[in-house]
């Protein structure tokens, strides 16, 4: 159960951190969508670049990707402590 708990510790942790005004503004619309989308056209723009660019647009996809598994993992070991605990009541 050890896991589980550290799971839904960081998943919680990483649902505050969304719900957090200045993460939101700096990261989260910052980062990951506002920078996102002036690499689009960069990378629409710039043949000469367009590696790199594409570089980091995966990254971003990769660091969101990141994000929502943490949070994912956070409510499977949510539901996996709930069943067990529901299961020792019922013993």
């Amino acid at each position: 159960m050890t896991y589980e708990y550290e799971a839904l510790n960081i998943g919680e942790s990483m649902t505050r951190l969304l719900n957090n005004a200045d993460f939101n503004k700096i990261f989260v619309d910052g980062f990951l969508k506002d920078d996102l989308v002036q690499l689009g056209y960069n990378f629409a723009s710039n043949v000469n670049m367009r590696n790199e660019f594409a570089e980091q647009i995966v990254a971003r996809k990769h660091l969101r990707d990141y994000i929502n598994i943490l949070i994912s993992t956070g409510v499977q070991a949510k539901e996996t402590i709930e069943n067990s605990q529901y299961q020792s009541e019922g013993e």
